[in-house]
């Protein structure tokens, strides 16, 4: 049962690199057909696209103001307040660059991959989520994962699970753009997702923020290396398939390369953004295993802690029956 618990795990992992890979590369080529588009067409898109976005912004501004008694699930629309207005902005992009004859820089691009990440993390990752937590919790406490358990699980809980990993992906994307606010966020919210999976009747958001505190810094220094070694091997995989398949001398090829990888992947190609997604769908399956890890440490610590706390109370209360002998 282990192998195939690992076996489903694996395909999941290598599922969601080869589709993000070819929804980055359809996503450019989307992006490039935009650019040609006149610029009537592209100044009623821009229109459309500016009221579709306003409609979820307030929205996600009503139900931000009635937090407390709103179901979850009815979060759900609010989620692509942000990648619309990416959307919006990539319209925009280019009608200006349309009406000034310029191509200018790669913005429409830019902003339309952002937007196919942030929809496609959510509605792939949901269930990638899923399947590596609950698979990743049976192997570690030794019982076989049920994948059928796992299937009704989807179907019960994918919208909650949905709006935790929405929450948290757009919390730590927009606040990185000024880098601190997006690492405490992700600090603060790395137990959210597991929680959702294990514990759906808890508050995820808030209940990671309560088990997180206290080890951060182990956190910090987990995800600090996820993420160094997500980029020692993007820039490995540019290396060892983009010198391969172009022309050119190496350090040539390796400078274009770089420079497109940091300011416009999906100009890379179908081959190097295949392979390059299915190499961080790897890298993210291993993270979430070792959060997992520390999120079972930690409560293991609050159960203990509890536990304590309920036994010297019971030890410190009166002894209120009168027929005890005397002490």
């Amino acid at each position: 049962m282990a192998r195939a618990s690992d076996t489903i795990a694996l395909g999941t992992a290598l599922a969601i690199g080869v589709l993000g890979g070819l929804g980055q590369w359809a996503t450019d080529q989307v992006a490039a057909e935009v650019k040609t588009w006149s610029v009537q067409s592209l100044d009623l898109f821009s229109q459309a696209a500016a009221v579709l976005t306003a409609f979820l912004v307030l929205y996600a501004i009503v139900q931000f103001t009635k937090r407390e008694t709103a179901p979850v699930e009815s979060w759900v629309p609010a989620l692509f307040a942000v990648p619309c207005l990416c959307i919006f902005g990539g319209f925009l992009a280019a009608y200006y660059a349309a009406q000034s004859g310029t191509a200018g820089m790669p913005f429409t691009e830019i902003l339309f991959i952002n937007a196919w990440f942030l929809v496609f993390g959510m509605l792939a990752g949901t269930p990638a989520l899923l399947v590596w937590i609950r698979a990743g919790q049976a192997a570690a406490q030794n019982e076989p994962h049920d994948l059928g358990a796992t299937l009704l699980a989807l179907q019960s809980q994918f919208r909650q699970i949905l709006v935790v990993r929405g929450t948290k992906l757009q919390a730590v994307l927009v606040g990185m753009q000024v880098v601190l606010p997006g690492i405490f966020y992700a600090l603060q919210l790395a137990f959210a997702e597991i929680i959702a999976v294990l514990k759906p009747e808890q508050s995820a958001l808030r209940r990671s923020g309560q088990l997180t505190w206290g080890m951060r810094g182990r956190i910090f220094r987990l995800l600090a290396l996820a993420f160094v070694v997500s980029n020692v091997l993007a820039i490995a995989t540019l290396i060892a398939v983009g010198t391969a398949t172009g022309e050119g001398s190496m350090s040539e090829q390796f400078g274009t390369l770089t420079q497109a990888w940091m300011t416009n992947p999906g100009s890379l190609g179908i081959t190097l953004l295949v392979v390059q997604e299915v190499v961080a769908s790897f890298v993210w399956w291993v993270t979430i295993l070792a959060v997992l890890v520390l999120y079972n440490e930690r409560e293991r610590q609050v159960t203990a802690t509890r536990e304590l706390k309920r036994l010297l109370a019971q030890k410190d209360a009166p002894d209120e029956n009168p027929y005890s002998p005397p002490q």
